[in-house]
């Protein structure tokens, strides 16, 4: 068995997490012109094949497309109450990965953009990560994502297994540790 821990003060990277209701709330005029833009077949939702289309320019590839989906919902597309989920989370990663100017990032700057959003790995989760979804030790935009919705994915899973005790049988370190056995 594992040992408990404290998620009070695992989780690192809160300030990641936006305060956005769950509930079904009022897109903003820009948000609505990007979801309008994303849904290339006008359903009235963002799928897989939508995300891979927008941003084919930025290498992102089916992998990066469905972890982000599911990083982010229990449902196969993104609709206008996951939207501003999506477009933050999205808008963090371009940041992160802009600010160094280049069109893939080496393992430093991986680790550097990843810090700058609080995500707080060790040195070794990111080589295995970056070896998983990159390509020769660095990664596009479209990895990067892939990398980033992994750990988001991550944190979804210690939020929903911490029941409001305070306590997991897992902390975010140890999900990520357990989840590289598998990817």
């Amino acid at each position: 068995t594992f040992p408990s821990f404290d998620t009070q003060n695992i989780i690192q990277h809160s300030q990641l997490v936006p305060n956005l209701p769950l509930s079904v709330h009022q897109l903003t005029n820009e948000q609505q012109m990007h979801f309008q833009m994303l849904d290339q077949d006008n359903s009235g939702t963002i799928d897989v094949i939508d995300l891979i289309q927008f941003y084919q320019q930025y290498d992102f590839n089916e992998r990066s497309a469905r972890l982000l989906l599911l990083s982010l919902t229990d449902k196969p597309h993104i609709d206008q109450e996951t939207f501003p989920l999506f477009d933050y989370y999205i808008k963090q990663f371009s940041k992160s990965f802009q600010q160094f100017n280049v069109m893939q990032l080496n393992q430093d700057q991986i680790e550097m953009a990843l810090k700058s959003m609080n995500f707080m790995l060790q040195k070794n989760q990111i080589n295995i990560l970056t070896k998983k979804y990159g390509v020769d030790d660095k990664a596009n935009f479209g990895q990067f994502v892939a990398i980033c919705a992994y750990l988001l994915l991550c944190q979804r899973i210690v939020k929903k297994f911490d029941k409001g005790s305070g306590k997991i049988t897992l902390d975010l370190q140890g999900v990520v540790n357990l989840g590289m056995w598998f990817v």
